[in-house]
C-alpha cells in the first residue's frame, strides 16, 4: 500500500485499472459470454404435466391421452413413477395454488405428477430433464388434440405464468379476436412454450322450452320439469350405502343412463305420466333447438315429466361412489 499513498502517479494507473476491469466484467453480461438469471433452476425431484382437451371432451377420452402421455414418460430413465389424476386435480403445490391447480375437476382436464429420480442418482437436473421431455409430450398431444404444458417447480415465489398477457375490451368478440393475435405471436416466438389461453372453446346448446299450455293442461309445473330434467343430467343422492368394509357410509347416487343423458333424442323420448293419466312424450310437445354457444352449458329446462315414482326409479340406474 505504502506506494499508492506515496505516488500520487501509481494510484492514478491503480483506479483506471480497477475501472476498466470493472468495464469488461459488465460487458461480459451484453456481449452473451456470461449468462444471468434472477433466480436460478433448482433441481428438484419431480414436475407436473398439465393437459387440456377442447371443452366437452369426455372423460374417457381425457384418460386415454393421459395414459398415452404416461407411456411415453414411462420409457424415460430419468423418470422414477407417475400418476394421472383424470376429471380432478391431482397433489398441488405451492405453484398450484397460484395457478389454481385445484380447481380442475372438468372431464377435459387432467394432471399427471411426474416423480423424479433422486438428484444423487442422475447427473442431469430437472429442468434439462424437462426441457428434453417437453418436445416428447407435445408430439403425444398433439395427436389427440390435447394442449400440453410442463409445469416445474418454481425457485422463487410462483406466479401465473411465466409470460401472460391479458386483453380488456368493450366487447367480448373483439377480446377474443385481440387475443387470438396475441396467442400467434406467442405460438411464434422462439423461447416461448406451453402457449395456452382462457377462452372456452364455441359448443352446441341445446335448448328446450316448455310448452305452457299443454303443460298446463296435463298440471305439470315448469319448475318442476326444469328440477328433473336437473337430476336426470347431473344426478342425485338418494341414500347412503353402509358398508362394513367402508371407513365412512358410501353415497347411492341415482342417475340416467349415458345413452339418455348423453344425446337429444335420449332426452325427448321419455314416456311421461301427467296428473291426467295421460302418457306422452317430450319431443311431441316441447320444441328444441341447436345453436352455437361461447360457454359449454345445457340449458335446464325440458317439456314433461318423468312418469310415476316407482316408473321412474325402475328406468334409473343406481350406482354407488366411494366417498
Amino acid at each position: 500500500m505504502t506506494p499508492l499513498i506515496r505516488s500520487p502517479r501509481n494510484r492514478v494507473l491503480f483506479f483506471i485499472g480497477v475501472l476498466v476491469l470493472f468495464l469488461i466484467s459488465v460487458a461480459l453480461v451484453p456481449l452473451g459470454l456470461v449468462k444471468v438469471k434472477m433466480l436460478p433452476f433448482d433441481n428438484k425431484s419431480e414436475l407436473q404435466v398439465v393437459i387440456n382437451m377442447p371443452d366437452g371432451t369426455p372423460l374417457e377420452q381425457t384418460a386415454r391421452v393421459a395414459q398415452a402421455l404416461g407411456d411415453e414418460l414411462a420409457r424415460q430413465p430419468d423418470v422414477l413413477n407417475y400418476q394421472t389424476y383424470t376429471g380432478t386435480s391431482g397433489p398441488y403445490n405451492f405453484n398450484g395454488l397460484v395457478r389454481h391447480y385445484y380447481m380442475r375437476h372438468q372431464p377435459n382436464q387432467a394432471d399427471i405428477q411426474v416423480n423424479l429420480l433422486p438428484a444423487k442418482r442422475r447427473s442431469v437436473q430437472s429442468h434439462a430433464i424437462a426441457k428434453r421431455l417437453r418436445p416428447l409430450l407435445d408430439a403425444v398431444g398433439n395427436a389427440y388434440g390435447a394442449r400440453i404444458q410442463v409445469s416445474e417447480v418454481p425457485p422463487g415465489p410462483p406466479v401465473v405464468q411465466t409470460l401472460v398477457a391479458e386483453v380488456y375490451g368493450p366487447d367480448l368478440a373483439g377480446q377474443t379476436e385481440v387475443a387470438q393475435q396475441i396467442k400467434t405471436i406467442f405460438q411464434h416466438t422462439p423461447g416461448v412454450v406451453d402457449t395456452d389461453w382462457y377462452v372456452e372453446d364455441p359448443e352446441p346448446r341445446l335448448t328446450m322450452r316448455v310448452d305452457e299450455v299443454k303443460a298446463a293442461e296435463h298440471g305439470i309445473a315448469v319448475s318442476d320439469v326444469a328440477h328433473a330434467l336437473a337430476l336426470a343430467i347431473s344426478g342425485t343422492e338418494v341414500g347412503l350405502l353402509h358398508d362394513q368394509n367402508a371407513r365412512e357410509p358410501v353415497p347411492a347416487i341415482v342417475e340416467l343412463d349415458r345413452a339418455d343423458r348423453s344425446s337429444e333424442q335420449g332426452l325427448t323420448t321419455f314416456a311421461c305420466q301427467a296428473r291426467t293419466a295421460v302418457w306422452c312424450h317430450c319431443a311431441s310437445w316441447s320444441p328444441s333447438g341447436t345453436r352455437k354457444s361461447s360457454q359449454a352449458s345445457i340449458t335446464r329446462i325440458c317439456a314433461g315429466w318423468f312418469m310415476s315414482r316407482a316408473t321412474w326409479l325402475g328406468r334409473w340406474r343406481a350406482r354407488s361412489t366411494p366417498s
